[in-house]
């Protein structure tokens, strides 16, 4: 477990979108939140509410939204958008439905989840996600008397997940789930 910037931060996956519940896996793509989605931010705004100064989102549709509604809804101050806490860019896969892809290429998944190095065409190298991720943290040193909250998406939680803690087991990561970091 490293110790890296000496803070406290939360991560949030974004709301439920339309491509979440088709099973469609969405990268650097975009698909709108559902009304679920909607809902499920609204209520995580209620347990937000005085926990967090500042809320910082991935510069993809579907995190920006979900931010949007956590700071109306809560009256939290809504920071910036950083293309560091984007998805990550999954090539070939994006906009391609999950259990198709699995039936023509089972040699990229186990356990029905994709393999980390799996060979899928123009996917963003490993390496090069989690520069970009730690990059993004390096921002918040500008902010770290804040209390800060990230919403971005699951592979980008996974990944400071193995960096920054030491489950033995990953956390189940959801729509609108909040992942605690010391970092």
């Amino acid at each position: 477990m490293v110790n890296y910037l000496n803070m406290e931060i939360i991560l949030i996956k974004h709301a439920e979108t339309e491509w979440n519940r088709a099973g469609i896996y969405q990268g650097w793509l975009d698909s709108p939140l559902t009304s679920v989605g909607k809902i499920q931010a609204m209520e995580l705004a209620k347990l937000l509410k005085n926990k967090v100064d500042i809320i910082i989102s991935s510069d993809l549709g579907r995190a920006i939204e979900t931010a949007k509604i956590l700071s109306m809804s809560s009256g939290i101050s809504m920071g910036y958008e950083s293309s560091c806490f984007r998805e990550r860019n999954f090539g070939f896969l994006e906009g391609k439905c999950k259990l198709e892809i699995m039936k023509t290429t089972p040699e990229w998944f186990r356990d029905g989840k994709l393999i980390d190095d799996a060979d899928v065409p123009d996917i963003e190298s490993f390496e090069t996600f989690r520069l970009r991720l730690l990059d993004g943290l390096e921002y918040l040193k500008e902010i770290r008397n804040k209390k800060i909250a990230i919403v971005t998406h699951g592979a980008a939680i996974k990944m400071l997940y193995t960096l920054f803690d030491s489950h033995e087991k990953m956390p189940e990561i959801t729509s609108c789930s909040i992942h605690q970091f010391n970092i």
